[in-house]
Order: C-alpha cells, then sequence, then structure tokens
C-alpha cells in the first residue's frame, strides 16, 4: 500500500481506488475499474491555473489510469480546460454525456477531488445514488485533492485596547480572495489570521499584503461594544476600521454615510444593524454573482426583477458601489424569499471574546450582545417539560424513591428540592432573548438554554487536532454499570440497548469514512480518566453521573481528575453532566453534548441513538443534539458546551438535509426539504426529488408535490431521519409509517 502524506491530507492508493483523508479526518473513498496508479497522467495544478475553479495549488496530485471512478452521492461539475463551460451534474440529474475534449473535473466530496482528463466524459446515478465517473476505456486521469479544512495561520498582535482591535478586524478580510460575488462562496472565505494581544504591534507581511481595500470604511466610537458586534459585517464587507471620540457607528461608501442606527431596531443598534444590513447585501451578493462565471440559475434569481438590479452589472462593480445598489433597493419587498440566517452567537464584547472573533467571522454569523433572564426552579421545569413529569426517570421520583433505572443518583438519593424529583446539575439557568437565526450560540456569562454555550478554550483547542491527518476517526463507546442500570429497568430500554444501537450507528459508514469504533465497558476511574486524555474524536458515554462524577466500578471520576483531554467531541448521556461537559472544554476539548437533569431511561435511549446517527450523517454537534432531544419528554434537559457548529464527520452532500413530508388529499405527497447547517453559508443545494433548473441556497426550503413511487425511491436511498405529521421517523420504519 502506497501513501503520499502531506501537513492537510494524506492519499492512499490500494488495488481498487484511492481513500483522501485530511487533517480533520474527513475522508472520501473512491472506487475505480481497471485502475493502475502512479502513471503519468495530465497536470491537475496546470489545468486549474488556466480557469480559476479551484485552489492555485491542491495540496496533493498524482497520476492513475482507470476506465471508471465511483464517489459518493455527491456534487460535481466539469469544465474544458481551455474555456469556463460548467457542466453541472446533481440533484435529480441520472446521466450527462460530454463530448471528448480536455477536461477538468471538480467532485465536492468531504475533501474536494480534482480529475483531469483528455476524452469523452459520461457522469450517471446508480447503485444508491452513487456518482460515476467514467471514460469508455481506460484512460490517463490526472488526479488532486484539497481539504475544506484551512490549517492555523498566521497570528496579529495588537495592543488589548479598541484601536488595536479596530486593526485587527481591518486585517481578518484579506482571508476571503475575492471583492466580486464569488465572495459569497465558502471556499473563497478561508481561515482568517489569529488575534493576540500584546504591548508591541506585530502585524504579518504576509496578511498586510493580503490586505486590498474595498472601498468601504465602518467608522465607529473606540469601544469593544461598537466593534464585536459589527465584526461579521466588517468582515465580509472587508472594511477598515477608524475609531473617533463620539462618533455614531456607520458604514462609510465613497459616495455616502449610513448610520447602523437606520437599521436598528431595538436596544443593540449595532448588532441588529450590523445583522440587518449582511444579510442584505449577503444574499443580494448570491444572486449576483450568478452574472459571473461560477454563479447557477438560483431559485431567488428573479428577485432581482422585483428590485431592478442586475446581474451582470453587479458582478463587475467594485464591493462599495454595490453595496450602494442594494442600500438602494427595497429589499424589504423580496426579505422573506431568502432563508432563514444559519447562525447567530451572542457575544459579550470583551477582550477575551474579541481574541475569538478570527473562528467566527468566517462563518458570518450574526453576533448580538446578549440579553437573558435568569430562570428560577419553576420556570425552568415548565420550560423543560413538554409532556408528564411521572415518566421513569434516570433520577427518583418526587420522593426519592426509584420509579426506574437512574442516569444519575443512586437509588433512594433524596433530589434537589422544589425540583420535582428531578436531579439537577445545580448550574443557574438563562432564559436567553434569541433574535433571528437557526442555530444559536452563547459567547457571555452564564449558562443558556436554547443555545449551545460557546467557551473561548473550544476555539482554540480546535487546532491541537488539526494534527498530520491520522490512519482512522476513532470513536470510543464507554458502557458503564450496566448491571444498576437494567436491574431497577422494567419495560423500557437500558444501556446495553443504547450501546447495541449506537454501535450500529457508529459502524454503519465506517468504511466509507474510515472510522475505527472501540466499545468499552464497565471501566474504573483511572481507565476511564485515561480514555478521555487518549486522542479520541468522539466518546459517547452511557451511564450515570452524580455531584462526585461519572459513575464507574470503583466509583465516580470527578472532572478534576482528568488531565489535558484529548477527546476532540463528546457526548455525556447521564443526569445532569454539564458541570463535567464544560470542565472537558476547559481541558482541550472543542464541544460535547450534556444534560441539566435526571433523563428517563427511554428518553436517553431515543436521544442518544439519534444523536449516533446523526453524527455519521455529517451533522453540527448543536444541530444534532437538537433534533435528538426532539425524542424526549423533556428536550430542553439537553445541552451543547463548546463550539456547536463542530461536526466530527463529513456528509456525503457536505450539508445534510433535512425533510418533511405532508399527505394530501388526492394521495400524492408536499415534500419540504431543507440542506441547512450552521456552516458553509453560500453554498447550493439542489432538487433530489424531480429535475429542476433552479439551484436553492442553503437553508432555502425546497417545496415540490410528488407520488407514491417518488417518495419510496427517495426514502430507499435517505439515511437521515424524516418528520411526518410532527413525528420524527427513521427511514427505515419510514415507508410503513407514511405510506
Amino acid at each position: 500500500m502506497d501513501r503520499d502524506r502531506t501537513d492537510r491530507v494524506a492519499v492512499t492508493t490500494d488495488d481498487t481506488g484511492f481513500r483522501a483523508t485530511d487533517a480533520a479526518n474527513n475522508t472520501v473513498r473512491v472506487e475505480a475499474t481497471s485502475w493502475t496508479a502512479g502513471t503519468a497522467a495530465p497536470s491537475v495544478t496546470a489545468a486549474l491555473a488556466a480557469n480559476e475553479t479551484g485552489p492555485d495549488e491542491p495540496v496533493s496530485a498524482f497520476g492513475a489510469t482507470a476506465a471508471a471512478l465511483s464517489f459518493p452521492p455527491v456534487y460535481a461539475v466539469a469544465t474544458p480546460v481551455d474555456r469556463l463551460d460548467l457542466t453541472e451534474f446533481g440533484g435529480d440529474t441520472r446521466r450527462r454525456d460530454l463530448d471528448a475534449d480536455d477536461y477538468l473535473l471538480r467532485v465536492e466530496a468531504s475533501v474536494r477531488v480534482f480529475l483531469r482528463v483528455t476524452g469523452p466524459v459520461t457522469l450517471r446515478r446508480e447503485n444508491g445514488e452513487s456518482l460515476r465517473v467514467s471514460f469508455g476505456e481506460e484512460t490517463r486521469v490526472g488526479i488532486a485533492v484539497d481539504s475544506h479544512v484551512d490549517p492555523p495561520g498566521e497570528t496579529l498582535v495588537v495592543p488589548e485596547t479598541p484601536r488595536g482591535v479596530a486593526t485587527a478586524l481591518s486585517r481578518l478580510h484579506g482571508a476571503v480572495e475575492t471583492t466580486s460575488p464569488d465572495r459569497t462562496w465558502p471556499t473563497k472565505r478561508t481561515r482568517p489570521p489569529s488575534i493576540r494581544f500584546g504591548e508591541e504591534r506585530e502585524l504579518p507581511v504576509s496578511v498586510t499584503d493580503d490586505h486590498e481595500p474595498t472601498g468601504v470604511t465602518y467608522r465607529a466610537p473606540p469601544s469593544v461594544d461598537a466593534l464585536v458586534p459589527a465584526a461579521s459585517l466588517i468582515h465580509y464587507l472587508g472594511a477598515d476600521v477608524t475609531l473617533a471620540d463620539g462618533a455614531e457607528p456607520a458604514l462609510e461608501l465613497p459616495d455616502r454615510r449610513v448610520p447602523l442606527a437606520d437599521y436598528a431596531d431595538c436596544d443593540d443598534a449595532v448588532g441588529t444593524a450590523a445583522s440587518a444590513l449582511l444579510r442584505r447585501v449577503f444574499y443580494l451578493d448570491c444572486v449576483a454573482r450568478g452574472g459571473g462565471p461560477h454563479g447557477g440559475p438560483l431559485s431567488v434569481a428573479d428577485t432581482f426583477d422585483t428590485l431592478g438590479l442586475d446581474a451582470d452589472r453587479l458582478y463587475e462593480m467594485p464591493l462599495a458601489e454595490r453595496v450602494g445598489r442594494y442600500l438602494d433597493a427595497e429589499f424589504g419587498a423580496v426579505r422573506d424569499r431568502f432563508p432563514e440566517w444559519h447562525l447567530s452567537v451572542s457575544v459579550e464584547p470583551t477582550y477575551d471574546h474579541a481574541a475569538v472573533l478570527p473562528s467566527l467571522v468566517s462563518e458570518l454569523p450574526f453576533l448580538p450582545a446578549p440579553s437573558a433572564t435568569t430562570l428560577d426552579k419553576k420556570e425552568w421545569m415548565a420550560m423543560s417539560l413538554t409532556g408528564t413529569s411521572d415518566a421513569g426517570l434516570r433520577g427518583g421520583d418526587a420522593t426519592g424513591a426509584p420509579n426506574g433505572a437512574v442516569r444519575g443518583p443512586e437509588p433512594g438519593h433524596t433530589p434537589v428540592p422544589g425540583a420535582g424529583g428531578r436531579e439537577v446539575s445545580n448550574v443557574d439557568l438563562l432564559d436567553p432573548e434569541l433574535g433571528p437565526g437557526r442555530t444559536h450560540g452563547w459567547l457571555a456569562e452564564g449558562v443558556p438554554v436554547g443555545a449551545y454555550k460557546a467557551l473561548p478554550a473550544a476555539y482554540t483547542n480546535r487546532d491541537q487536532y488539526l494534527d498530520s491527518p491520522d490512519d482512522s476517526l476513532s470513536v470510543t463507546l464507554v458502557v458503564n454499570d450496566t448491571e444498576l442500570s437494567n436491574k431497577f429497568l422494567s419495560d423500557g430500554p437500558g444501556l446495553h440497548d443504547e450501546r447495541d444501537a449506537c454501535t450500529d450507528h457508529y459502524g454503519r459508514r465506517s468504511d466509507a469514512l474510515n472510522v475505527d469504533v472501540t466499545v468499552e465497558e464497565n471501566t474504573r476511574t483511572s481507565e476511564l480518566a485515561r480514555i478521555f486524555e487518549s486522542r479520541n474524536d468522539l466518546v459517547h458515554f452511557l451511564g450515570h453521573h452524580e455531584t462526585d462524577g461519572l459513575g464507574c466500578t470503583d466509583g465516580y471520576l470527578h472532572a478534576e481528575s482528568v488531565g489535558r483531554s484529548n477527546t476532540e467531541t463528546f457526548f455525556l448521556n447521564a443526569c445532569g453532566s454539564y458541570p463535567f461537559g464544560q470542565a472537558l472544554v476547559r481541558k482541550g476539548s472543542v464541544v460535547g453534548g450534556v444534560t441539566f437533569e435526571s433523563v428517563a431511561d427511554e428518553d436517553a435511549f431515543n436521544v442518544g441513538s439519534m444523536f449516533a446517527r446523526l453524527m455519521t450523517l455529517g451533522y453540527s454537534v448543536s444541530r444534532a443534539l437538537t433534533i435528538a432531544s426532539e425524542k424526549a419528554m423533556a428536550p430542553k434537559d439537553y445541552a451543547v458546551v463548546g463550539d456547536g457548529t463542530h461536526r466530527v464527520m463529513q456528509s456525503d452532500a457536505l450539508i445534510p438535509a433535512e425533510m418533511e413530508v405532508f399527505p394530501t388529499e388526492d394521495g400524492e405527497f408536499k415534500v419540504v426539504r431543507k440542506a441547512t447547517g450552521p456552516n458553509m453559508v453560500g453554498s447550493e443545494t439542489t432538487n433530489e426529488i424531480r429535475e429542476d433548473p433552479y439551484k436553492y441556497l442553503t437553508g432555502e426550503a425546497i417545496i415540490c408535490r410528488t407520488n407514491k413511487e417518488d417518495i419510496e425511491s427517495v426514502i430507499k436511498f435517505r439515511d437521515s431521519p424524516i418528520r411526518h405529521e410532527k413525528d420524527l421517523i427513521c427511514p427505515e420504519n419510514a415507508e410503513n409509517v407514511i405510506l
């Protein structure tokens, strides 16, 4: 077995094809026919330089001969090398035949793959929707790979002052590779330099050289309160930041001044105005990119007819002039045509949080100032419970007597007074005011309900897991105290059931994703500590938690007994595990799923098994736990601590799609599909149900009517759950329930 390793991608070839794995352990496996690796082939690097459809230089390139290559069910685009004439292949398209030419193909898998081949090319869907690229006969193929994950870059050192923050924000946008509307593509927004505060200013030459003025200035008073909430807007517009005493926050364009107060609708003037302006400019730029060579026909393209805008002209305009045209347009007339914003992170404007901004702004979240009220116990119970509270809890009933197996206190343990028999994690909870956004984060004091609790450590910890690509993605399932968990169980599922379900889900795509699944049962405290301290991409803990820690065969593991955590992601499916999870993030982890309260066995089983399924399908931790907890009686008992946007594994389609099916009175079905998540805003998706000439922005609802035969086909090849009559149905059960 031959190996070509770099700092970002490892490529392994064998007798049947190749596998590429990047530094975040995203993997694509490509099967081939009539395959020989290591042969002379046309240069992919030269082709990329000729038409600018990918990176200037891919991470790894090699030659091979093959008659055909088979990929997961992903999007692909082909163009002749000597001209930009795109042929796109995705959605419900079944086959495309391309006449002989010198082609460059881009395949948007978990790791991007580029092919160069001379001759005829056929693209078609087959065998469960996999993408097959065939050449008619054995052909020399140039192959290159590139990662979607950017390695750590330069560091800006600035004073811990408002002017220092302003200097840094003015330099971050050098990571955006173009000033045209193509900057809406996530592949054009690379990782910005990091920020560190110091007495002497240090701006690396490479960063200052990348600084291209856009003609936009953000003028504000010298206060981080006016800078942090506007950071995403500043980044997308490539604005230079200037500070002046007494200044009102405003954008300055060559022909006008735009006070942010004109776009504010609440006390958080900077946050709400910056969010409104960002959404307007970004989405209109998405439509304007259709006037260039890389934009497809969007479903929202007709909004320009309503607004009297011209995509061809706008594509050629300087950025500042485009912004002026967008501000003159009556955006309110088309506002509802565009998707809900993907991510909103409430950020307390402090210097510690300002240092985190480079980790946030490339995804362009809204950054409002935090606002919340404290929840008392009764308010929390009312918010948490969605059903009756007399189900078997992993925490005892109102008198402290056991009424089911408990993932928390031992039977007979006295619950916290006033908590209705539910063991709490002694965390003071907040009811946050969450504005627009599909996913919400909270980078501020307090623990919110309904948003992931971000910690600065989570963002700095991420880099420790971007080392040389590993051979496999490691998942460790820890099942502790199985005997106790089933001793008090009458009818419902226990830890052994959840173990079996999770093992099945994590192993289901192990070959495709190169996942190594390990199951550890009934560990001692020292053994469990070593698991967290060892290199793991995901640790899924099933067991018990009390104030003393996680239950083991010889006692309880306290979080302070864990040294440096080398577990990137975790799920502690045990009662009141929030404090332990927060400690793991502070000790080195990136993100984890936790609980605030005691959880019923059946709830824990349903949530844990669904979480495992969604992790393997490329959902972010926050979105996966939000969906999975819908299966619980008290869904808000579950929470995420750390960077909730993090994904352990990649979806074949990069962004997983959620689907809802509604039967109609005439025997057909209405299908609503959304490819959505907190990452990769500006991407496009296609209609996988039927032939459709349009592309859709991620987060946009694709709505269509279809018949029973087409629904059966969709269900057959789907792995993600389907919503039906407000219930969440696994695809293996969907045909019986929906049809």
